[in-house]
């Protein structure tokens, strides 16, 4: 089917899209603490940003016009092979004054007394970053704590996105609130969350997991694959 619309017509249709890129374009700008005043300039990445009611939004957001000088779909391209260079220990004279960092875009936590979400690594911290709690026992000689790993902002634990879970036993029989572990989030450059429990004494791992998001990537075996 060939149908002809006018940009109107299509602006209307996709408003609600629009509406929702500038919600998030306003989130992430309170989530880092920045004005638009803040910002120096606004770089067009992606072939939706070349639709001229988006570009009308930005300029009126910002008080300024987009940038036009990088290329939306180069963007894409430079970017990733500058961070995959990066990551690869690219020594290149040209990535010397470089530097990309990524965030994790939501808070990775624990489920805490009540169901309550216990953040260790809180939204938009760059990464790869390492991240420490001690936690306590609840009850009266209880030797065994749950650990259930969450990603999201809902302070209801249960309500966020379950990543994994893993029991550690072992603990000395004392009243509640004597025993203690120390729950460590490793998050590394790819991404990967390693979660582990410490003897917070000798320093000693005593539990964990391997957290890895395959949604919508390749995993590593199929990348190697298609690398040979």
């Amino acid at each position: 089917m060939n149908v002809e619309i006018t940009r109107r017509q299509f602006n209307d249709m996709c408003e609600h899209l629009f509406a929702r890129t500038m919600a998030c374009v306003n989130d992430v700008m309170g989530k880092a603490g920045k004005t638009p005043r803040d910002i120096d300039d606004v770089i067009l990445v992606g072939g939706s940003t070349r639709i001229p009611y988006v570009q009308e939004m930005l300029a009126e957001f910002f008080d300024k016009e987009p940038c036009h000088t990088v290329h939306p779909d180069l963007a894409v391209a430079e970017g990733a092979a500058i961070q995959a260079a990066i990551l690869n220990g690219n020594q290149a004279q040209q990535l010397g004054n470089l530097r990309v960092r990524d965030v994790t875009p939501f808070t990775l936590g624990v489920r805490g007394q009540g169901d309550t979400m216990s953040p260790i690594i809180v939204a938009q911290s760059p990464i790869p970053c390492s991240k420490a709690k001690v936690y306590r026992t609840v009850k009266e000689f209880q030797t065994d704590i749950d650990v259930v790993v969450y990603e999201g902002e809902d302070p209801v634990a249960s309500a966020n996105r379950q990543l994994g879970t893993f029991t550690v036993a072992g603990l000395p029989p004392l009243p509640a609130g004597r025993a203690t572990i120390k729950v460590v989030f490793d998050l590394n450059d790819d991404g990967i969350l390693n979660v582990r429990a410490v003897d917070p004494i000798t320093g000693q791992a005593i539990a964990g997991i391997e957290v890895v998001e395959h949604k919508g990537r390749l995993t590593e075996q199929e990348l190697r694959e298609r690398a040979v």
